[in-house]
């Protein structure tokens, strides 16, 4: 029968034969070498990116892995996959996939941003660092690295670096009220004399700052009266120190300690600052009353060091000697009130408290501190707890602590409609102000309207999850 071109040919393969076909055999060979990666590379790159848009980013990782090694002419596609590992919770696949981006010199200001924080969460801060410098060195000056570094080095308490990635991230971006402050806070340290301004633009950019803003610059005005640099010292670290900055408070005492060694109260500050940070004592607070034994500060300092750890009998006795020293300071008399309280003489602590609130009649924190022991231990809620709250507000009108004290003394006199209204006024002042939405929760759970309960019981579990208040409100949830 005639062959027809479409009949197959079972003729024996011989070698004349392959040497015709074999043009036809590379090329087939070769396009399903090229072109078969090729199309299944732009099928993964497609399926990677709408599994990102769809909130899969491991499985976007996973593909676009795919797709990078498959597509040698789009680099790029390393950084994407990742980003999407990174997003995925995939730490260190991600670093590996953003190292690929690296090699290849494709990484944008996100790729290198995200590759610092992953070294960073790592526990490589040299390496997150080293990252956050190349970028700068590949992409030009930018104030989101320049951020990034100034908290490196400020975590890692290399303060003269620091200060330099501040000062370049200001060059930046001038109305960064973070940085100003931030940056004031390091030249009270090392140049008192440069530290008012920045801190007055800090607070010119930001509202938030100026109550920090005019205690440290009050302090940075009275320290210029005292002769001896180290009195210096321990005034403006008691001023960081109000701010909660003990880190840099603490290099202050130390130097004042160093300046003048027999000096009990910069020991005494020495041990306030190293309790704050967690560091252990040595025996500064018995040199301290050793060389001070007259110093009210000093009894002060080691009273609260009692109360911290559990000692309120010797508190008490620290707390008093004080205020045989220093009869007229209310800080002192507060402070003794606690005492008593946590050893359960409640008479005698609301006699202390009532002394501090005479004593400082125009000071709201007094007549807080007067309200919240009412309000923690049931005494007098009406005549007294009720009245020192609503004196703390007319005082300081626009400090939620106090807005928060007074919606809790109007909940526990039954005002529940008034309590509501403060306690919203307080965290409209303050959002991350736990307490008062934990508050604000309890109103919520006597009316019924469990879901607005519930979300403020979690943002009290969200701002302060190791605190007294955050287990509150999860007994309040009904979870462990």
């Amino acid at each position: 029968m005639e062959s027809r071109w479409w009949s197959v040919d079972r003729r024996p393969w011989t070698v004349d034969r392959l040497k015709r076909w074999a043009p036809l055999l590379f090329a087939l060979a070769l396009f399903v070498a090229l072109f078969v990666p090729l199309l299944d590379g732009l099928i993964a790159r497609q399926r990677g990116r709408w599994a990102a848009e769809h909130g899969n980013p491991a499985e976007a990782a996973r593909l676009l892995e795919h797709a990078a090694r498959n597509l040698p002419s789009a680099p790029a596609l390393w950084e994407e996959a990742g980003l999407a590992a990174y997003r995925a919770g995939e730490h260190p696949r991600a670093i590996h996939l953003l190292e690929e981006a690296r090699v290849r010199q494709v990484l944008t200001a996100e790729g290198w941003d995200a590759l610092g924080l992953l070294y960073w969460e790592q526990n490589e801060p040299s390496l997150a660092i080293a990252c956050w410098q190349e970028a700068l060195a590949h992409l030009g000056p930018s104030a989101r690295f320049y951020m990034r570094l100034a908290l490196a080095y400020r975590h890692l308490e290399n303060w003269s670096k620091e200060q330099e990635a501040l000062e370049k991230w200001i060059e930046i971006k001038g109305d960064d009220a973070y940085a100003h402050y931030r940056l004031g806070l390091l030249f009270l340290t090392e140049d008192p004399s440069r530290a008012a301004a920045e801190l007055a633009l800090a607070a010119s950019l930001d509202p938030r700052l100026v109550s920090a803003e005019t205690s440290l610059s009050a302090a940075l005005s009275a320290a210029r009266a005292f002769e001896r640099q180290s009195e210096r010292h321990i005034l403006l670290g008691r001023a960081l120190g109000a701010v909660e900055e003990w880190k840099l408070a603490l290099r202050l005492f130390e130097r004042a300690a160093q300046e003048d060694p027999q000096n009990g109260e910069a020991l005494a500050w020495l041990a306030e600052a190293r309790q704050h940070l967690g560091q252990p004592l040595q025996d500064e607070l018995e040199q301290a009353k050793r060389l001070a034994p007259r110093s009210p500060t000093v009894h002060l300092l080691r009273g609260l060091h009692a109360l911290r750890n559990g000692k309120n009998a010797q508190a008490v006795i620290e707390f008093r000697q004080a205020s045989e020293l220093q009869p007229r300071e209310a800080a002192i008399w507060i402070a003794l009130g606690e005492a008593y309280a946590q050893l359960g003489d409640l008479p005698l602590a609301f006699s202390a408290y009532r002394r501090a609130t005479q004593l400082a009649p125009s000071n709201a924190e007094t007549w807080r501190a007067l309200a919240m022991f009412c309000a923690t231990y049931g005494i007098e809620l009406d005549e007294s707890g009720l009245r020192a709250a609503r004196q703390a507000v007319i005082l300081e009108p626009d400090d939620p602590r106090n807005l928060d004290t007074l919606g809790w003394l109007l909940l526990l006199n039954g005002d529940l409609e008034n309590a509501e209204r403060t306690l919203t006024q307080a965290l409209d002042l303050s959002p991350e102000l736990a307490s008062a939405h934990l508050h604000l929760a309890t109103i919520y759970l006597y009316h019924g309207r469990l879901q607005e309960a519930q979300h403020h019981l979690l943002e009290v579990i969200r701002l302060e999850p190791e605190s007294p208040l955050a287990e509150t409100a999860r007994r309040m949830l009904g979870t462990p």
